[in-house]
């Protein structure tokens, strides 16, 4: 870390090696799966005064396929003709973004637009498939890069009665599957909406809400509702 006046400097890297195993009993099979990664980060905040900052970042963020339905390969039928299977060779996912913080700080409300560039590399993906026999497959693989930039807003509320957050964010994904089959590759566009505020009722009670919602948007080979 370095303060130098208005700028906030930070930076750091951080290597890793990784093993994992996967075990299937069933089949006394074992998948072994071994990695190096390296985790760069970096920070620029500048306050141009006590109520306005902006903020530059870059980081690296992994996502490993951990979940025991995307690495089972186990051929479970939800009935004869829907059938899922894992895929125990899935890579992590690596996240490199990049974002922009313009943030107000109010006495009560803060504000912050944060533009954002995230590529994906090895992104897990469902894919769903039909044979000549009608039988619908729906597995799991990496496909090569997955783009999305955009935006997200929020406004945060304290220090009232009327307390929480409320947010907002949209977003253009441009993917790159070709490295599993010619065609599939997406360009689509996605937004989500969340809020969590809470109601000071009295000294002892309190209301809560919360809301999340995520637009039905084009995905590789299936449409998320």
């Amino acid at each position: 870390d370095a303060q130098h006046g208005k700028f906030q400097l930070q930076g750091g890297v951080r290597v890793e090696r990784a093993t994992t195993q996967f075990h299937l009993k069933t089949s006394n099979t074992t998948y072994d799966n071994r990695y190096n990664s390296v985790f760069p980060s970096a920070l620029i905040a500048y306050d141009v005064d006590d109520s306005h900052q902006v903020k530059v970042s870059y980081s690296t963020r992994i996502k490993r396929p951990d979940d025991t339905d995307l690495l089972d390969p186990t051929p479970h039928y939800a009935d004869p003709l829907n059938l899922s299977r894992g895929n125990p060779y899935l890579k992590p996912e690596y996240v490199r973004a990049l974002e922009l913080v313009l943030q107000r700080t109010g006495e009560n409300v803060t504000v912050q637009l944060t533009p954002f560039f995230r590529r994906t590399y090895d992104a897990v993906r469902t894919l769903r498939t039909i044979d000549s026999a009608g039988v619908a497959t729906r597995t799991f693989a990496n496909i090569s890069t997955s783009d999305s930039y955009g935006g997200d807003a929020t406004v945060a509320l304290s220090g009232s009665r009327l307390s929480g957050f409320a947010g907002a964010s949209a977003f253009r994904q441009v993917s790159n599957a070709s490295n599993l089959a010619p065609g599939i590759s997406i360009r689509t566009f996605g937004w989500r909406a969340r809020t969590n505020t809470s109601l000071r009722v009295s000294s002892t009670q309190d209301l809560q809400a919360l809301l999340a919602y995520t637009a039905p948007m084009t995905v590789e080979r299936s449409h998320n509702a």
